[in-house]
């Protein structure tokens, strides 16, 4: 019987630890959009357009035009933070991101997206 009971509790570690490193972190998007239909539908006065950005996972893909240390820039407007840092991403290149939209910055004319990573396409 205490053979059973620890096959059990090692099958349930083991499964929880599989679940936690391979399906957890990986978040499905609300919206796919471009960079230029990100800004137009976030800079319309319709309340609601904005109300269904925020907060929402989304695939933004668009043209690098600043890139740094955890964080790069798309399209010169779209200011994305990592969550690790960015590697093999040049200025020029078009990507495709997941990240969170979080709003727009006033004082940086930017918009806003935290937790990013790149999608392979």
């Amino acid at each position: 019987m205490r053979k059973v009971v620890a096959l059990i509790i090692a099958f349930a570690v083991v499964s929880t630890t599989v679940y936690v490193c391979f399906f957890l972190d990986r978040v499905a998007p609300s919206i796919e959009l471009s960079s230029a239909e990100l800004i137009y539908k976030f800079s319309m006065d319709n309340t609601s357009n904005k109300s269904n950005l925020s907060e929402n996972n989304i695939l933004l893909s668009g043209a690098v035009t600043t890139v740094k240390k955890s964080a790069l820039i798309v399209d010169k407007k779209i200011f994305c933070k990592f969550k690790n840092g960015i590697s093999d991403v040049k200025v020029g290149d078009t990507i495709r991101l997941l990240g969170k939209f979080i709003g727009y910055d006033e004082l940086f004319q930017e918009y806003k997206l935290n937790d990013c990573s790149i999608v392979n396409q």
